[in-house]
């Protein structure tokens, strides 16, 4: 996984990328950390194409979803630098963002 999430001491790790500039987690990785944070055990299931599009018949959200499956299939990266430059926000590493997130919701 990632060097952040195997103990590293700041926000600099392997090799002096920052964390948050490591690849981010697989959809699998993402769901277990989840569930670890919050203590629960992962539960999913994936759907092919095909179940998407099936599921989109008796269901509009799934139909809108097929739409969207693109974003899985390819990698797309963006830069924040303007939105960091303009609100004055650092981005940081997954791990980090989905502890905050789980405590908040636990509170």
């Amino acid at each position: 996984m990632y060097a952040d999430y195997h103990g590293c001491p700041s926000t600099y790790c392997t090799g002096g990328y920052p964390s948050w500039a490591l690849p981010p987690f697989t959809g699998k990785e993402f769901i277990g950390t989840v569930a670890k944070e919050f203590g629960v055990s992962p539960g999913y299931r994936v759907f092919s194409r095909w179940m998407v599009r099936m599921a989109g018949l008796f269901q509009t959200t799934s139909a809108e979803l097929y739409e969207m499956l693109y974003q899985n299939e390819f990698d797309y990266l963006f830069d924040s630098s303007k939105f960091q430059n303009a609100f004055g926000v650092q981005p940081v590493s997954y791990l980090q963002g989905i502890k905050e997130t789980v405590q908040y919701y636990q509170q």
